[in-house]
């Protein structure tokens, strides 16, 4: 990584500034730390689809960090990683190297997520969750084993749930929900289509919506009363990002301690209901 002096690092000025940004610059500042080298390898379209803003908002932003535009922040990342960082896949010397470099690139990703400001989110969506009578969780392909992750954390901690990750089943249960029920969505794009139709009817019947996705500007996000961003969007079908499920896992598992944390006697009373089930079945 070159770090001469009078040389502006675009990484390290984009994390700085971070805080500053609007929500559509997040968005794009947290797609390139998410994967910097994917900046290097993408043209200027292919960036802002992967993203999911407009080329126009990418090249504003390359302004505001002081580049004529894409191609002059391109170089700059691709100066300021070293010719092993944007190889991909990065060759490792050993097994203790690759799991350490997997260990890094999800705690970035999950570094990355916190800095979009989530809290407002959560909170929202912690609300929402506490007062629907049901919930419903839709996650496909990816998403679905996160989903059903998700739906036992709620149903831990009291809720009546039930996790969807059929692509056909999951506009059908919808058409059932109404007022009072809420949907907690996990799409890494936020554009698979049968999850938006699901997300559709359901904001239709009058449910509440959720969503934890990669991307801001996507159908699934604006049909969201709360949107939790992950810092990965996972959406390069060429480089494909795994990280999106850790991070989709660590945002959920933010809520539920939120929602724990909202009403300690009711969960201490469940978790000792868990605890006596559990005790039963474990002594038989």
């Amino acid at each position: 990584m070159r770090n001469n002096i009078g040389f502006v690092n675009a990484l390290f000025k984009i994390r700085d500034e971070m805080d500053g940004m609007t929500y559509t610059q997040k968005q794009i500042a947290s797609g390139i730390l998410a994967d910097p080298s994917a900046v290097i390898r993408s043209s200027l379209r292919r960036t802002a689809d992967r993203l999911g803003v407009s080329e126009g908002s990418i090249i504003k932003f390359a302004n505001i960090l002081g580049f004529s535009g894409y191609s002059a922040l391109r170089l700059n990342i691709a100066q300021c990683l070293s010719p092993h960082e944007i190889d991909s896949p990065r060759e490792s010397s050993g097994e203790h190297s690759v799991l350490t470099e997997t260990m890094e690139k999800i705690i970035r990703s999950m570094e990355v997520t916190c800095d979009l400001g989530n809290d407002a989110a959560i909170e929202t969506a912690s609300r929402l969750l506490r007062e629907a009578k049901r919930v419903e969780v839709y996650g496909v392909i990816s998403s679905a084993v996160v989903a059903v992750d998700s739906a036992f954390r709620l149903m831990k901690l009291g809720f009546s749930v039930k996790a969807e990750t059929d692509p056909i089943t999951c506009p059908l249960s919808a058409t059932l929900l109404g007022p009072g029920d809420a949907v907690l969505v996990l799409s890494a794009t936020g554009r698979t289509h049968d999850v938006v139709r699901a997300v559709q009817i359901a904001k239709d019947r009058g449910a509440s919506v959720i969503s934890v996705t990669g991307n801001a500007a996507s159908p699934i996000a604006k049909l969201s009363d709360a949107t939790l961003l992950t810092g990965d969007s996972g959406a390069s079908v060429t480089n494909f990002s795994h990280n999106i499920r850790f991070v989709q896992i660590f945002l959920v598992e933010a809520l539920c301690r939120h929602i724990a944390l909202s009403d300690k006697e009711r969960q201490t009373e469940r978790q000792a209901e868990i605890d006596r089930i559990w005790a039963e079945y474990y002594n038989t």
